[in-house]
């Protein structure tokens, strides 16, 4: 499998999830949108945050790993 096509899509669901976050804070201000709707958009922007952080930090780690060996 090919990590880069993997990878693609997850940015899209990532960016999908904090636009969501992103518009329903604003429309609760603005007394369109619910508090449960907010909450749960930005529970998933910061488990998607999490998620990429995490993965961003063992890809780093094995990086790392691999460039350390000795040849």
């Amino acid at each position: 499998r090919d990590f880069g096509a993997d990878l693609i899509p997850a940015c899209d669901a990532a960016g999908a999830a904090l636009g969501r976050a992103g518009q329903s804070e604003p429309r609760f201000i603005a007394g369109t949108g619910g508090l449960q709707e907010m909450a749960v958009d930005r529970a998933q922007a910061d488990v998607v945050l999490a998620s990429a952080s995490a993965t961003a930090g063992r890809t780093v780690q094995a990086l790392s790993t691999i460039l350390g060996m000795q040849v």
